[in-house]
């Protein structure tokens, strides 16, 4: 066994400045000398043929490789290619991991580094052979080798790609108008997607945009499964624009919500050639037409103005933000040529991170700006200047559903990031768009399956974490349950009693990066005893709809057991979607024709799944009853009856609930062809944002009784929007 520490480093000799390297000099391949022992000066014709060498070295040595990090030009080439022990690392502290896994982690800095040349191999520039663990030569099952998997999305006429982002392309954001199709036949391919979806799905939805030249500029889509999944998830929408930002080929912009396991769910897709104010409105209206008319009550954007001044006209009563994570994306490149750029990037962040009150967070940006002399840097003059639109400090108060309010916890990475890269073209994404879609949505019905059939693991004997174990979805408790592991770092003290209302400081400590040391941080927690309301300064619940770890602390020192039903969020349980089932879509809107027909029958099948998936039982049930009706409806000599449901109620709201539905006594009010149905009735007052959102959606429900279709309502809905007169904008909720 050999076991050695430290780290032996072999690198390639430097020419000294001035003087050319030594080209002549001779060179290994695999093939020459000690092919089993790699060295400085080898080379490879492609990354394959350099991880299977290290691979059969780390072998024969006795330890695991992997690819720690890579990089390819345009044509697919591999311009470096580090290849470590699959030891290295440190072992890091994680917060949302629900159960204590070990790891073989031990900072091993065993590498192979490798460089492209000119001469079209990849060149061994660095080697480092020492480990700090033992080795096992000759074991292969004592190890884990990992190869990067590289995901490629693949076009008939041209070479593999690796999907990845670059900032290299033809597009930037100051080309305001540009063709939306380049290539010759494009537009055919548009056509035809669009003739297959709706052949596939009748609930699909497309426009297209033309100029007054016949020039195609914009296109919308969005399919049955986003039109559904917007009844359930569209309180907090995020409009994301990465292609537009990052140069993409494909001027792609996504509508994406959050579902009830904190996943990334598609709402609708657009090429957008026309990034101008004009060409935002004509996305929102066609987006909010195909949603029902019914507007979301957030918006998530980046910082473009135009966005910004669509938002306002077509949605002036959501609340409307910017995207922290484009905003950080962007520090780098806006601090160009600053020598402290590093310094001042950890300065903003922890700005942003641990400021709690407004105060404070412009006390500390004052101090930043006048210890790096960044007085006259226009970016983040313009960055203060809308700090109520990004700042966490500014915008926890209210539900986003998670989405990109802090650094720590979220990623808002583009829902295609991990399979469309800066080349990729219109031709190739929408090849590939069904298939990316297909995948999402088997994420979704997996965690479905997961959360209703598999019990999670306990870490403690508090009923508060088994009385959310048994409401919520696997992810949304493990989110949950990282709070309850970091209540052994909290201490509640009472500081201030008025009455009922009681004042809490709690002491959270932590372990700083890089330190063996603990510091603490007080957050205020105020309980009123006789309504069991709690708020804590952190904000986690109004904005992610998660009791922090600072009100579970005052909860256990106010010895109670169970929380309280008003903080036990409707949206991340197992059951949401069952539960908003007879509210979202309307049943009794009347039908006339084959086309309407359909609609309501597809509605009423994508419910039934819906509940189906509940359970085995249901699921068995659901298809008994379904072959039994297609068998009667089939016989020749069958006779319907018209059943009317008379006196229906459905009370949703079980153990703890906070919203009921009750339906009306009559399926109708009304006489002749005044159908006014009041379909949905939130029994209970919610004091939490977000349930607007279905107070509203009530409305639209109710609105589009009086039409004979779905249709109908939306198309005029449409119309009646795109000739309603400028009006001023409603001011912002700050």
């Amino acid at each position: 066994m050999n076991w050695s520490f430290g780290a032996a480093v072999t690198q390639e000799p430097v020419a000294e400045i001035g003087q050319q390297p030594d080209i002549s000099s001779p060179q290994m391949t695999a093939e020459e000398g000690d092919s089993a022992t790699p060295k400085v000066g080898m080379k490879f014709k492609n990354a394959e043929e350099a991880f299977s060498f290290y691979h059969d070295y780390a072998i024969s040595t006795g330890f695991g490789v992997k690819c720690q990090y890579s990089k390819y030009d345009k044509e697919g080439r591999c311009r470096c290619i580090v290849i470590s022990c699959n030891r290295d690392g440190i072992v890091k502290y994680k917060t949302e991991s629900h159960s204590s896994e070990l790891t073989k982690k031990t900072n091993c800095m065993a590498k192979i580094h490798l460089g492209y040349r000119d001469d079209g191999f990849l060149h061994v520039k660095q080697l480092i052979v020492e480990h700090n663990h033992p080795l096992f030569p000759g074991k292969v099952r004592d190890f884990r080798t990992k190869r990067r998997k590289k995901r490629y999305l693949y076009d008939n006429d041209k070479a593999e790609m690796p999907a990845r982002n670059s900032w290299v392309g033809k597009r930037g954001r100051e080309e305001k108008r540009c063709k939306l199709i380049n290539d010759k036949g494009d537009g055919e391919v548009v056509h035809r997607f669009f003739v297959r979806m709706q052949a596939k799905d009748s609930y699909f939805f497309h426009l297209m945009d033309w100029d007054d030249e016949g020039v195609l500029r914009n296109v919308f889509w969005a399919d049955g499964r986003s039109r559904m999944a917007y009844q359930y998830f569209g309180d907090v929408i995020l409009i994301d624009t990465t292609c537009l930002i990052d140069k993409y080929d494909v001027p792609l912009v996504s509508f994406v919500g959050v579902n009830h396991h904190g996943q990334h769910v598609l709402l609708g897709c657009c090429l957008l050639s026309d990034e101008t104010a004009d060409g935002y409105i004509w996305l929102f209206k066609t987006w909010l037409a195909c949603m029902f008319g019914r507007p979301p009550t957030a918006i998530i954007t980046d910082q473009c103005k135009a966005m910004q001044e669509a938002v306002e006209k077509v949605f002036p009563k959501a609340r409307h933000r910017h995207c922290l994570w484009h905003i950080m994306k962007r520090v780098s490149e806006n601090l160009q040529g600053i020598s402290e750029a590093e310094e001042i990037k950890i300065s903003l962040k922890k700005i942003i991170c641990e400021s709690l009150r407004a105060a404070e967070f412009e006390e500390e940006w004052k101090k930043m700006v006048e210890k790096y002399g960044l007085e006259n840097n226009e970016w983040l003059k313009s960055l203060f200047d809308e700090r109520h639109c990004w700042a966490t400090v500014f915008v926890k108060e209210k539900f986003w559903a998670g989405m990109s309010v802090t650094l720590v916890s979220e990623s808002m990475k583009s829902f295609f990031a991990e399979y469309v890269h800066n080349k990729f073209t219109v031709r190739q994404f929408l090849r590939k768009y069904e298939t990316i879609v297909q995948k999402m949505h088997k994420k979704e019905v997996q965690a479905d399956i997961e959360s209703l059939h598999k019990t999670p693991q306990l870490i403690t004997q508090l009923y508060m974490e088994e009385q959310l174990g048994k409401v919520y979805t696997t992810d949304m408790f493990k989110v949950f349950q990282a709070e309850v592991r970091a209540l052994i770092y909290c201490i509640s003290s009472v500081v201030e009693v008025n009455g009922p209302i009681r004042t809490f400081h709690v002491k959270e400590r932590v372990r700083a990066k890089g330190s063996k040391s603990m510091k603490s941080k007080i957050y205020e927690v105020t309980f009123d005893e006789n309504e069991l309301e709690l708020r804590c300064i952190c904000c986690l619940f109004e904005y992610r709809g998660v009791l922090c770890r600072h009100a579970l602390s005052v909860i256990c020192f106010e010895n109670i057991v169970e929380i309280p039903s008003k903080y036990v969020l409707e949206r991340w349980r197992k059951d949401y979607k069952r539960m908003l089932a007879l509210s979202c879509f309307p049943d009794d809107v009347m039908v006339d024709g084959q086309l309407e027909r359909h609609e309501s029958f597809y509605r009423c099948c994508l419910k039934l799944s819906e509940i189906g998936l509940m359970s085995d039982e249901k699921y068995e049930f659901g298809i008994k009853v379904v072959n039994e009706a297609m068998q009667k409806l089939l016989a020749e000599d069958s006779s319907f009856e018209t059943v009317q449901h008379k006196n229906l109620s459905c009370n949703v709201a079980q153990t703890s609930s906070l919203v009921t539905f009750t339906l009306n006594n009559d399926a109708y009010t009304g006489n002749g062809d005044d159908r006014t149905a009041n379909f949905a009735h939130v029994g209970q007052a919610v004091n939490h944002s977000h349930y607007e959102f279905f107070q509203e959606r009530a409305q639209t429900v109710q609105q589009l009784a009086g039409f004979r279709s779905e249709t109908e309502w939306r198309l005029q809905q449409f119309f009646q929007e795109a000739q309603t007169p400028e009006t001023t904008p409603a001011p912002r909720p700050w």
